[in-house]
């Protein structure tokens, strides 16, 4: 698990995809030389690399991971806002962003507000950064990267702030294939199961509902869409209904088709 992974530095897209690029063209770059290249002092490179590691578009020994290598390919610069809602996926389903992954997860609720103090004191409750001094800063960079930056996810209006209360918000522009990946990325991790419930992926830590905050209906919505396209198919028996996983091919294919059809 990991608070205060950032060194305290914000998220920035532009300069994880900068950095990226400089990792893609030498994988074995050191970070003097990397920051000397891209302009950044050396607390810096080590704070952009905890993010690249924590998105899971980096390893130290390995380089630059396929998801890094994919988005890359189509968006070099991080600008697209379906490369927006990747990170965003990449963040939330990884459970050693602690406090974004508590927020996200456990925390928010649609129709529920809070104030940071709220969500400082259940963060710590759950024993979460309760030995280091980057728990209030994770905080901050949590709630203004969703409800203030811009540059952040803003724009991805999950989450808005009226003085200093915070009210979380269902996704309503999460493209329908980002959503797949999102499922089939859950489904690998599952080892590859055939069925889900939809209690399940509105339930389960990292599955679509908790990663957009979508509530039955939201996401029976996006699933209709989904299964239009032969990517899922719906068998709804009362309260006990299901999606059976029937596209072949991998979350990565499906992140794919998505940059393939949005150029």
């Amino acid at each position: 698990m990991s608070v205060g992974f950032s060194q305290s530095f914000p998220l920035e897209p532009n300069l994880l995809a900068r950095v990226l690029r400089e990792y893609q063209i030498n994988s074995k770059v050191n970070k003097g030389e990397l920051g000397s290249r891209v302009g950044l002092n050396q607390a810096k490179i080590e704070g952009v690399s905890g993010w690249l590691r924590i998105l899971n578009l980096w390893r130290s020994k390995e380089g630059i991971t396929p998801l890094a290598a994919l988005i890359l390919k189509y968006d070099e610069y991080f600008s697209q806002a379906g490369t927006k809602w990747l990170l965003h996926q990449s963040l939330i389903t990884n459970p050693a962003a602690e406090v974004w992954y508590f927020g996200f997860n456990k925390y928010f609720k649609i129709g529920e507000t809070f104030t940071r103090e709220d969500l400082t004191e259940s963060l710590l409750q759950a024993e979460i950064g309760t030995k280091t001094r980057y728990l209030r800063t994770d905080v901050g960079m949590l709630l203004s990267g969703y409800a203030e930056r811009t540059d952040s996810f803003k724009d991805l209006h999950l989450l808005s702030k009226t003085n200093e209360i915070y009210e979380p918000a269902a996704s309503t522009n999460v493209p329908p294939l980002i959503l797949a990946y999102s499922l089939y990325s859950w489904r690998e991790q599952q080892g590859g199961i055939s069925t889900t419930s939809i209690q399940t992926l509105l339930n389960e830590g990292s599955t679509p509902g908790k990663v957009f905050l979508l509530n039955r209906s939201q996401l029976l919505n996006h699933l209709h869409i989904l299964e239009e396209t032969g990517i899922v198919k719906i068998a709804q028996i009362a309260d006990l209904d299901n999606i059976t996983y029937t596209y072949d091919g991998s979350a990565l294919n499906l992140l794919e088709q998505f940059y393939e059809t949005a150029h």
